[in-house]
């Protein structure tokens, strides 16, 4: 949150997961870690390597908050390039 102020990026921060399902507006115990700029998601970690059930859920917020693109960032590795997920979703057929 420090180095987004610093570099004047909008951004929100624990933002609560909600989405309209069938007319009716659901709100999650989720909390997104920073919305920035309303284009792009980011969920910060620190733990040992991301699995796949945690690359599926992170999609699935994603797609749940009506963004496109998000960053899936782990800081516990020894080089941060490699703790770096991107997410982009296709957009739908209409």
């Amino acid at each position: 949150a420090i180095e987004l102020r610093d570099m004047e990026f909008d951004y929100r921060r624990n933002e609560p997961l909600v989405f309209d399902y069938r007319g009716h507006t659901i709100l999650t115990s989720v909390k997104l870690d920073f919305i920035i700029h309303d284009r792009l998601l980011l969920m910060i970690k620190a733990q040992e390597p991301i699995t796949a059930l945690e690359k599926d859920q992170f999609e699935s917020q994603l797609r749940l908050s009506g963004l496109r693109t998000g960053l899936l960032v782990n800081f516990n590795v020894s080089t941060l390039r490699t703790g770096i997920h991107r997410v982009t979703l296709k957009r739908k057929e209409t």
